[in-house]
């Protein structure tokens, strides 16, 4: 009942934070009425609303595991291992704990982009969003992963946070360079980017990429258990100050 009430506490205080809606949800959002607005006729916005709305469940599920999840271990780390070296054990429930919370999260803002523009684009069917809540939460645990990966490095939560918006940044512009280049070059572009193969997720069943959903989903074990081993990557500086 204490762990419960904790876990209800926790996503209350990161639900009830409004940087993170205003900087996610809300660009994204209102990024696609506009675009639906002005360009209601171009390719971009034909054919389904999977394939219409793909790349903005995927800026929300990367946004979120980034900096959400993955920001947020960092400062914790950062915050425990100042004046006493961490354990496998602190660790691993921290980053069980977090993951939990913004499991739920996710899942939340998903059904909120949901509900905020499947409506405006044809007919809503609410038996297609466990579907898209699936697709969207194993593109969600992608990213997290990458962040787990990330926050391995012993750098400290101001330089890890300038790593992620660095990282983001790449991520958006090879995704745009792989849509629009035409050359042999874009294939290799979408293998090597993250976001390509979350957009895929996001448009396909995932029957259709079920390897990739199960190596992510051994990924993100792996990346778990050295985030436990690494539980001391705090820079020196930062520890005993």
């Amino acid at each position: 009942m204490n762990r419960s009430k904790h876990l209800l506490k926790l996503v209350t205080e990161h639900t009830t934070e409004p940087v993170m809606f205003l900087w996610i949800m809300a660009p994204a959002c209102i990024l696609f009425h506009a675009l639906l607005l002005a360009l209601p006729d171009t390719v971009s916005f034909q054919g389904s609303y999977a394939m219409v709305s793909g790349w903005f469940y995927v800026y929300v599920s990367a946004g979120i595991a980034l900096f959400g999840f993955a920001l947020d271990i960092v400062r914790r780390r950062d915050e425990m291992t100042r004046h006493l070296p961490g354990t496998e054990q602190t660790t691993a429930l921290l980053v069980g704990r977090l993951f939990l919370v913004y499991s739920i999260i996710s899942i939340g803002y998903c059904l909120i982009f949901y509900l905020a523009t499947r409506c405006t684009y044809g007919i809503c069917e609410f038996r297609e969003f466990p579907g898209i809540a699936l697709r969207f939460y194993v593109s969600f645990i992608m990213f997290c992963s990458i962040g787990l990966l990330l926050a391995l490095l012993p750098i400290n939560y101001q330089s890890f946070r300038e790593l992620i918006i660095i990282v983001t940044v790449c991520l958006l512009i090879t995704a745009t360079l792989a849509e629009i280049e035409t050359s042999d070059v874009a294939p290799l572009i979408k293998m090597a980017n993250p976001s390509s193969l979350a957009q895929r997720l996001m448009v396909e069943d995932l029957e259709q990429n079920l390897f990739a959903a199960c190596f992510i989903t051994l990924f993100f074990i792996c990346m778990c258990a050295g985030a436990a081993k690494c539980s001391n990557n705090c820079p020196d500086e930062k520890r005993y100050s």
